[in-house]
């Protein structure tokens, strides 16, 4: 596997990490990619397996924030395992920004509501 890249996500409220690879060239079909993450230093752990037709990105969530996690991946087809991609690792978000970023996000979302409803109520669009 190729193309693997390991990125910090908080969309959650909660640190994770995004996880995107390029699909291999393969003459037979690939019936799922298993992907499997670790805190550096301890055993691997296997994430859902992935289907060739999914939307990448993988998120891999509830892991500790502020800490390095390495992940890999590989395609499996009727013929077996392929080989694992070179490990790729990035450190997570500290929890405490994990919180702030949940915070803005809920803000945002009461603003839009706080617009909506005053469009509805004077018929009139603000404009920033």
């Amino acid at each position: 596997m190729t193309g693997v890249a390991v990125s910090k996500d908080i969309r959650s409220g909660k640190p994770a990490l995004s996880v995107t690879w390029t699909t291999p060239q393969s003459d037979v079909p690939i019936s799922q990619y298993q992907v499997e993450y670790r805190r550096s230093g301890t055993n691997w752990r296997a994430a859902s397996p992935v289907s060739p037709g999914a939307t990448t990105p993988t998120l891999l969530e509830s892991l500790d924030g502020g800490t390095v996690y390495e992940v890999r991946i590989r395609a499996v087809s009727a013929i077996g395992n392929g080989a694992w991609s070179e490990v790729e690792s990035e450190t997570t978000y500290k929890s405490e920004l994990c919180s702030e970023f949940k915070l803005v996000e809920t803000a945002k979302e009461l603003m839009r509501l706080l617009l909506a409803r005053h469009q509805s109520y004077c018929g009139k669009e603000i404009v920033s």
